[in-house]
């Protein structure tokens, strides 16, 4: 075996065995989208450290390629040339899952921004009806069925409860 088949293989098994087997799924989960947006950000960082090293080995193949070309060794030429072609294609599939991630990375953003705006809109409605409810010298309430009820309020009303259950018994079996 070859000088350059060898080297081929060598490079081949690094690059694939940093590649995950198959594509990662980010599901869309609504109700934390700051993790999600970490998620993304990392597997960007990390697809964007895999194509800087895929793109360095290329540049060492092409280096090699033209030493190779000076030195008239066609058979090391040929190994590189190949070498060089799947580094390449290795180079775009990583180059397009870092587009990709860029995409859902933008898109996530936009979401949590526009989340973050419709927060901040509730928030200065909010203090705008307090402003305004101050000025006026109103008493703030809330409504009664968003009051969290006291332990007292609950065990009368499951008191009250269990006497008019015990009434409709005694009823039906008189």
């Amino acid at each position: 075996m070859h000088l350059g088949k060898k080297l081929s293989t060598l490079i081949n098994a690094t690059l694939r065995g940093g590649l995950p087997r198959g594509r990662r799924q980010f599901s869309a989960t609504p109700g934390d989208p700051e993790a999600q947006l970490e998620t993304v950000r990392r597997a960007l960082a990390d697809v964007e450290a895999k194509e800087r090293a895929v793109a360095d080995r290329l540049q060492e193949t092409q280096d090699r390629l033209n030493e190779a070309i000076e030195q008239g060794d066609e058979a090391e030429v040929s190994a590189q040339r190949r070498l060089a072609r799947e580094l390449e294609s290795h180079l775009q599939t990583q180059s397009t899952e870092a587009l990709r991630l860029s995409e859902k990375l933008a898109v996530i953003e936009d979401r949590l921004a526009e989340e973050l705006k419709r927060t901040s809109q509730k928030l200065a409605d909010a203090q705008e009806t307090v402003a305004q409810a101050a000025a006026g010298g109103q008493e703030i309430t809330s409504s009664a069925a968003s009051q969290p009820l006291s332990q007292d309020d609950t065990t009368e009303d499951t008191a009250s409860d269990d006497d008019d259950d015990l009434a409709a018994r005694k009823s039906r079996l008189s």
